[in-house]
């Protein structure tokens, strides 16, 4: 419950960061679309979720590849908010003149490798099997 909490927390942070959030005056059409890289979709669905529960606000999630959102950017979608999965596409963006300011880290993470028990494969830091 305390890390939904502080991922709502951080969604509407976000939201308030761009002028969307519960302090934000709010007409009844508004509702931000928020490009978000595919790895982010349960997370972000939850946060999403748990932050329309506690304002009462609802956010448009649009889930895809970092790339294709980016190009998709440059031709004027209309995303309020983009979460990358890498932030050379938000660098580019901003170098283009696309984004407010340069853009907030928010995660660093790492990749996991692993193979069923059983498996004809085997996980190396080489990836040799795969």
């Amino acid at each position: 419950m305390i890390r939904r909490r502080f991922g709502a927390g951080l969604l509407a942070a976000l939201l308030l960061s761009v002028g969307l959030g519960a302090g934000a005056p709010a007409r009844a059409a508004d509702v931000p679309a928020i490009a978000a890289a595919a790895d982010l979709n349960f997370a972000l669905t939850e946060l999403a979720a748990q932050f329309t529960k506690d304002t009462g606000k609802t956010v448009k999630l649009t889930f895809g590849s970092s790339g294709n959102f980016t190009t998709q950017i440059q031709q004027g979608a209309p995303f309020e908010m983009f979460l990358s999965a890498d932030e050379s596409y938000v660098q580019t963006l901003a170098a283009a003149g696309k984004t407010e300011g340069g853009g907030d880290l928010y995660a660093i993470g790492r990749l996991a490798l692993f193979a069923a028990k059983g498996s004809p494969v085997t996980p190396d830091a080489g990836f040799k099997d795969l």
